[in-house]
């Protein structure tokens, strides 16, 4: 079941998400990887770094793991965003090799 968003809603959130990164210590310049499948949230996490100014790399959910630990080393992204579907199938495994993240969120 889907409910709409209207542009005021999604400010909020918008706003309400780059203030908790920015809470977490989620520095300007800073790098934020958003790997998650397509949906609402996804939008919503990247306007609250563009809002921010935190640089923002993105992953496909589709990529393996080796793809997904490589990406994350290459662009030495602080803060993950994803799924809990993507954090349990595709990341569980591969965490132990990406040293940079300090936080997930999902």
């Amino acid at each position: 079941n889907y409910r709409w968003l209207n542009y005021e809603e999604t400010n909020q959130k918008v706003k309400h998400f780059g203030s908790g990164l920015a809470a977490l210590g989620l520095q300007p310049k800073s790098t934020v990887a958003v790997f998650c499948e397509t949906r609402a949230e996804w939008l919503i996490a990247a306007q609250s770094c563009f809002r921010y100014n935190f640089p923002l790399v993105t992953l496909y959910a589709t990529l393996g793991e080796e793809a997904v630990t490589y990406g994350l080393n290459e662009s030495e992204a602080s803060f993950l965003i994803t799924s809990l579907d993507l954090l349990e199938g595709k990341l569980k495994n591969v965490l132990s090799k990406i040293p940079c993240l300090k936080y997930i969120i999902y």
